[in-house]
């Protein structure tokens, strides 16, 4: 039965930098955290096959055509609006490392069972950091739970956006380069949700015509 909700966030392949977050809701909620070198994301991966109902990656786990292997959404999110807020995406070859232990992640669940976009999708941590309500992060945190690294508490916040795209409670954005997916609006700070919204309506028409999402609150 899969019953688990994973979140990764992809660190070096040789460093101990890679955060696992698993994620089950059983009488309440209850976490499995850790920090591992990236070359073990199988092996830890494997200990929970056909257990998994979605897995959150943080990004990027795919190589973009952009200039630094960015796709359409970073390029976006490089903007200097987003990067005033420490929301801008880093350029997928500037963290070669990185990328590598994601893609590797996301390839080992496409291989057993889970589906791009569907049970497998990417997310965007400086984002989820400063917009998603605390009382949202706390619901999903068992009492007394105390992280030992930054990378377990960003796993942590992926595995939410997987238990939410679970129940269908997250949007994306994105090309067929590919997506990146959030909570949806209730989950935001208002004034988080506001700056987003104002930034994608008044966003080039030209230079990201093929930008697209499925949440009608933010297509013109």
């Amino acid at each position: 039965m899969k019953t688990f909700f994973a979140g990764i966030d992809p660190g070096s392949i040789d460093g101990k930098t890679t955060g696992i977050c698993f994620l089950k809701k059983n009488l309440g909620f209850r976490l499995q955290t850790g920090v591992i070198a990236g070359k073990y994301i199988q092996r830890v991966l494997s200990a929970k096959e056909g257990k998994i109902a979605v897995a959150a990656i943080r990004s990027p786990a795919q190589i973009g055509h952009g200039k630094g292997d960015m796709r359409l959404w970073e390029k976006y999110l490089s903007q200097k609006a987003f990067k005033k807020r420490g929301l801008s995406a880093l350029p997928p070859s500037f963290v070669p490392k990185v990328m590598a232990t994601g893609i590797i992640a996301r390839d080992y669940l496409a291989d057993h069972g889970l589906v791009e976009n569907k049970t497998i999708i990417e997310t965007h941590y400086p984002l989820l950091e400063k917009v998603i309500k605390k009382t949202v992060i706390d619901r999903f945190m068992p009492k007394r739970k105390i992280f030992k690294s930054e990378h377990e508490y960003q796993a942590y916040l992926c595995s939410i956006v997987a238990y939410l795209h679970n129940n269908k409670e997250t949007f994306w954005i994105g090309y067929k380069d590919g997506l990146m997916f959030l909570p949806k609006p209730k989950y935001w700070y208002k004034k988080a949700w506001n700056f987003f919204n104002y930034q994608w309506q008044k966003k080039h028409i030209f230079r990201y015509k093929h930008l697209k999402t499925d949440l009608t609150a933010l297509k013109f």
